[in-house]
């Protein structure tokens, strides 16, 4: 699964881990330690060719940012995205030969957590 790729690298980054320590899951914290990362795939695709020999996979990745400030959201993301974008990668038994940012950051509020969260979206190009 390219999700648990995604895993590996984001842990295997010194400055994220230095961050969110191990804080990284699929799912929502009930009691958040900020900050943390949620990971989630959005979609896949398994084109094949007209000789229906598999083609390059495709995925788009979901991080999502949890903290309770704003700046360290935004930092935090910064850091994703100079580990991502543009770069190829080597994990989980996954050749990824390119990941591209879909969209800038999205920014949100979680009132009932008080936690500032922003979305990051990536496409991932894997074999």
């Amino acid at each position: 699964m390219i999700e648990r790729a995604v895993y590996q690298l984001l842990l295997a980054d010194a400055g994220i881990v230095a961050v969110v320590g191990s804080s990284v899951g699929v799912d929502l914290v009930e009691d958040p330690v900020s900050p943390y990362l949620v990971v989630s795939l959005v979609s896949g695709r398994r084109p094949l060719f007209i000789d229906l020999t598999p083609r390059q996979k495709t995925a788009l990745i979901q991080i999502d940012i949890y903290a309770l400030d704003s700046e360290q959201v935004r930092d935090l993301a910064e850091l994703i995205i100079a580990l991502f974008h543009g770069k190829s990668a080597s994990a989980d038994g996954h050749d990824i030969q390119l990941i591209l940012l879909e969209n800038e950051p999205i920014p949100s509020y979680e009132s009932e957590t008080g936690l500032r969260r922003l979305i990051t979206e990536f496409r991932f190009n894997y074999h």
